[in-house]
């Protein structure tokens, strides 16, 4: 942003690296989230830094919103969330945070995360 833009979003790469650059967790850049509602890491990386979400149901639910429009791809998209988030917030391990999202969204929209496949590599 410019000197004095106040809340003016940075422009792509504004970190000195392209987007999409090196190890999603530490620079997100243009990474896609599933599903087609056209959300990336970086907006992830956003709601942590900017907007103070502490779990990965405040990101994929209250921030992006996408368990709304699509709770498989929200429960695809969870472990790379959850594992930025681990990276953001210091969290020795992202399975808590997982089950606490999988119960989120069979009490909220009733999915049914036993149906629902998650490969988790990398805790």
């Amino acid at each position: 942003p410019r000197g004095g833009d106040v809340g003016a979003a940075p422009a792509p790469g504004a970190n000195g690296a392209a987007p999409g650059a090196g190890d999603e967790a530490s620079s997100p850049g243009a990474t896609a989230l599933p599903g087609a509602a056209g959300y990336t890491m970086a907006d992830v990386a956003r709601a942590v830094e900017d907007e103070m979400a502490l779990h990965v149901d405040d990101v994929l639910s209250r921030r992006l919103r996408l368990s709304f429009v699509d709770a498989a791809a929200a429960w695809e998209a969870a472990p790379a969330v959850a594992r930025l988030m681990a990276n953001r917030l210091g969290w020795a391990s992202i399975e808590p945070e997982l089950e606490r999202f999988r119960q989120h969204l069979a009490l909220e929209f009733g999915a049914d995360p036993a149906g629902l496949h998650l490969a988790v590599t990398g805790s």
